[in-house]
């Protein structure tokens, strides 16, 4: 696969996922109104989730536009890297919709729920308790086998094990919120996988 290729077909998936995810975020934010504070997920994850988050963006953008800049970490040792990057990209950007459509004006920036929030459980949240964190790993991981680029991969990584490091302090604030609803949900719905019955 030639590298202008490679480049434009991870510009199409990365400026889609940018595009959905801020109109959806947002329009939460201008529904709820809230201000949230980030240091209620704890600064030790706060910081270290936005580094590597804003590593991942900037990572992207170095990768479309000055690729040289990263090309010590390129790993194109498999044709099907492409492909599977394509197909996981394509599948999980519905998935990652869903997500943002199921979610609704209760999408926030932060561990902590807005105060006219309301525990859902329905649409994709009957199948998983975090799923934008699910979907958007499954995209990042599309993006890194299309870029085929070991940087990118190490960043969708760290990217997601802060995430579910940050899902502990995450829950406890809608245990506090929800209480035993919450409880519940926790005990029938899987957190980051589905749960096989």
């Amino acid at each position: 696969m030639d590298e202008s290729t490679l480049r434009i077909t991870y510009s199409v998936f990365f400026f889609l996922f940018i595009i959905v995810s801020s109109a959806y975020r947002i329009r939460a934010t201008k529904a709820g109104g809230d201000s949230l504070d980030v240091k209620k997920e704890g600064m030790g994850v706060a910081i270290p989730l936005r580094i590597a988050g804003s590593g991942l963006t900037f990572g992207s953008l170095i990768f479309i536009f000055f690729p040289e800049w990263i090309s010590f970490a390129d790993w194109r040792e498999y044709s099907w890297f492409y492909l599977t990057g394509v197909i996981l990209c394509a599948v999980s950007l519905p998935f990652v919709i869903w997500t943002f459509q199921s979610l609704g004006k209760n999408i926030t920036e932060t561990v902590e729920a807005r105060k006219a929030s309301q525990l859902v459980t329905t649409g994709i949240y009957k199948y998983l308790r975090h799923p934008i964190y699910t979907t958007t790993f499954f995209f990042n991981c599309g993006l890194f086998f299309i870029s085929a680029n070991l940087l990118i991969g190490a960043l969708t990584v760290t990217l997601f094990v802060m995430l579910i490091i940050r899902t502990t302090s995450e829950e406890k604030i809608l245990i506090e919120k929800f209480g035993d609803n919450y409880r519940d949900y926790m005990r029938k719905v899987g957190g980051h996988f589905p749960r096989p019955f």
